[in-house]
């Protein structure tokens, strides 16, 4: 007899969704927009990291913040080429 078991995260049903829905309001409302606004909003990021293969991009993630909903670590990708510009959020 083999048993195989496995281990899975038991999301609550429509989380997916609701999150998508989030995601999608967040994503409209910043993108095309400049990052002092964001910075005026939320104030100074958690975490900035530099995109990989790219001198023009970066993204910045604010976690646990508590203006923004608590499903998930929230980044913004920054376009630098001139004044830093918000290309689109991402709900992780």
């Amino acid at each position: 007899m083999v048993l195989i078991a496995g281990c899975a995260s038991a999301k609550p049903e429509g989380a997916q969704s609701k999150r998508s829905g989030s995601e999608r309001q967040l994503n409209m409302t910043w993108a095309g927009k400049p990052l002092k606004d964001l910075l005026a909003v939320y104030g100074e990021p958690t975490q900035v990291m530099e995109y990989p293969n790219s001198r023009s991009t970066t993204v910045v993630v604010y976690r646990d913040h508590a203006k923004l909903p608590a499903s998930c670590a929230h980044a913004f990708t920054i376009n630098n080429n001139g004044e830093p510009t918000i290309v689109n959020y991402f709900c992780r």
